[in-house]
């Protein structure tokens, strides 16, 4: 009985500190513009990119109402790095005890591109980037804007791509994108978000999200959905997608080539006014050799979205990738359910 009882209390440090450990890990980091605090508390708030370098898995980061950008540089390749496991919600004033007390609405939080002098030019490339990331990983309440994907590269880049690349290379890259805004954002495809399951999968979920006035200069106003020899069957709910622009796919453009799949679920999703140069308003599916592209929609709306006209001057990205684009095969449109 004696060594029992010894050994019960040699071990109860080890077990206060276990959970000590654990208590720290799930611990909140607190986020304001311009902090140079640990993000121990709102009187002590941490930036942004500090708080996503130092955070580990499972831990929730509140971000302060303001507008936050990648870097203090004019590097344009750099972007907010979301590692996986992380919880991270905006709209708050600063001095909340719970996430429900928080109105994004209220207290816009902005992840800008403006980097550089005002205008898109020397934006950044990519605002957020994600990779091979679990469903632990969310972004709930912000608004992003001010993308300019615009470097003459090949498709499938973040410097071609537009607010949010995210990639999965050979695994599953998830995120929950929840509650946000994308709005006024440009690049070659998919200005708002490239999903890029090449040689992987992404079963991303986007839900309650707005899509407004993203311009591509050729796929994708808003997404492109890349499941080139993978699969990209991401979920769009509850949202809208508003003057979005492309040549193809104004709102939407699902590419599978190969054996790939890009087959995403769309639910109580509304299109209006977004406008195709040449096809697919608002989506367009695009498939070569054995790929399949099978959207399915249920209870979505298509308003006054229109195609087939000249694309404004002042819309136009001015230089080009040096890439044969594949041939269309499929067009699809949305109808009232």
């Amino acid at each position: 009985m004696k060594r029992a009882i010894i050994i019960l209390v040699l071990c109860l440090p080890l077990f206060a500190a276990n959970a000590q450990n654990a208590k720290n890990e799930a611990s909140t980091i607190y986020v304001k513009p311009g902090a140079i605090g640990d993000g121990s508390s709102w009187e002590n708030p941490q930036n942004l990119q500090s708080a996503l370098q130092t955070a580990n898995f499972g831990q929730e980061i509140w971000v302060a109402a303001g507008t936050y950008l990648p870097t203090d540089s004019i590097d344009r390749s750099i972007s907010f790095i979301i590692p996986d496991g992380l919880a991270i919600y905006g709209g708050f004033i600063g001095n909340e005890s719970s996430k429900e007390q928080r109105d994004w609405l209220a207290n816009p939080t902005i992840l800008s591109g403006e980097i550089g002098e005002e205008g898109y030019q020397d934006n950044s490339y990519t605002i957020v980037y994600t990779e091979d990331v679990s469903r632990k990983t969310i972004l709930d309440g912000f608004t992003i804007t001010g993308a300019n994907g615009n470097k003459k590269v090949s498709e499938g880049s973040p410097a071609s791509s537009g607010a949010w690349f995210n990639l999965s290379h050979t695994k599953t890259s998830d995120p929950i994108i929840r509650n946000c805004t994308f709005e006024a954002n440009r690049a070659y495809y998919g200005a708002a978000m490239y999903n890029c399951a090449a040689d992987g999968s992404s079963s991303a979920v986007i839900d309650a999200c707005k899509f407004i006035k993203n311009i591509a200069k050729f796929d994708g106003g808003a997404i492109v959905n890349n499941g080139t020899n993978g699969r990209c069957n991401i979920s769009i709910l509850y949202s809208k997608f508003y003057q979005n622009e492309a040549y193809y796919g104004a709102s939407i453009l699902n590419k599978a080539e190969a054996t790939g799949e890009a087959s995403p679920y769309i639910k109580n999703v509304q299109f209006t006014e977004n406008l195709a140069y040449m096809k697919g308003s608002p989506i367009y599916n695009l498939r070569t050799g054995e790929g399949a592209c099978a959207p399915i929609m249920v209870a979505c709306v298509s308003e006054r979205n229109k195609e087939s006209v000249e694309a404004p001057e002042s819309t136009q990205i001015r230089s080009s990738p040096a890439k044969q684009k594949p041939k269309r095969t499929i067009t699809i449109s949305p109808t009232r359910n």
